[in-house]
């Protein structure tokens, strides 16, 4: 099975894969240059002349432009959880979609709420009238972790927590993901998903707005986060090149 099973033979897996680390050392360090960059400059990214960066506008700034790409760290990261979560949903065989669900439901919700209640009710970043109909839109929104939907409350409350939504509506869509895998195989899978990510980032289709609204939903990172799955499913079967499990 392409999906289900690991494979039967070889040495057993290790709980702890030392390769993580490096990744997540490097998304954490593309992540943390893209926000200094932005910090800095009063941007995060070359300004464009047409449809072409325009290295012109400043000249300053133009040799800093590989930083621009630090925002890259967060589809790594979404990989990185497609992995963890395939590969600890395939060790567990007798692990049910519900039992799966209640299990990610606490170990990210309850402390999710508890930094969403900080950043809502404690100075200083209450600086808004908790009685406000747009604040009250924007706390039920990240209450339902689906703020990550609306521009106008993708950032709110804390500009971090859109990740969070789109990770959960991934959790949401996993039994899709491996349902499309079991009926086109990983590769066209992926290469479906791709082209759904890729269009909605590069706006491939002029003219449909939809595709800004769809940057920060969890279609948006699909792909990558099926790509870890994958990467995941090789791994179970001892497929991945240049690695071995020890």
């Amino acid at each position: 099975n392409l999906v289900d099973q690991p494979a039967a033979t070889g040495p057993a897996m290790p709980r702890h894969l030392p390769f993580l680390d490096v990744l997540r050392g490097i998304a954490i360090l593309c992540v943390f240059l893209h926000h200094a960059l932005g910090a800095a400059a009063g941007y995060y990214s070359q300004p464009w002349n047409g449809d072409f960066p325009d290295f012109f506008a400043n000249n300053t700034y133009w040799p800093l432009f590989p930083l621009t790409i630090g925002n890259c760290g967060v589809a790594i990261f979404f990989v990185i959880s497609g992995f963890c979560i395939h590969l600890s949903h395939v060790r567990s065989r007798n692990e049910t979609w519900r039992s799966f669900a209640v299990k990610r439901f606490f170990r990210i919700y309850p402390p999710y709420l508890l930094a969403l209640l900080v950043f809502y009710l404690s100075w200083p970043w209450r600086t808004y009238s908790l009685s406000s109909p747009g604040w009250r839109h924007q706390f039920w929104s990240h209450f339902s972790l689906t703020h990550n939907l609306d521009p106008g409350t993708a950032y709110g409350i804390n500009g971090s927590f859109w990740s969070i939504a789109v990770e959960s509506q991934l959790y949401l869509i996993y039994p899709l993901l491996l349902g499309i895998v079991s009926l086109l195989g990983w590769r066209f899978s992926l290469a479906l998903l791709f082209l759904v990510e890729v269009a909605i980032r590069m706006s491939l289709i002029p003219g449909i707005n939809i595709f800004d609204s769809l940057a920060l939903s969890p279609l948006g990172f699909w792909f990558s986060w099926a790509l870890g799955a994958f990467i995941a499913h090789c791994y179970l079967h001892n497929r991945m090149p240049g690695y071995k499990r020890s």
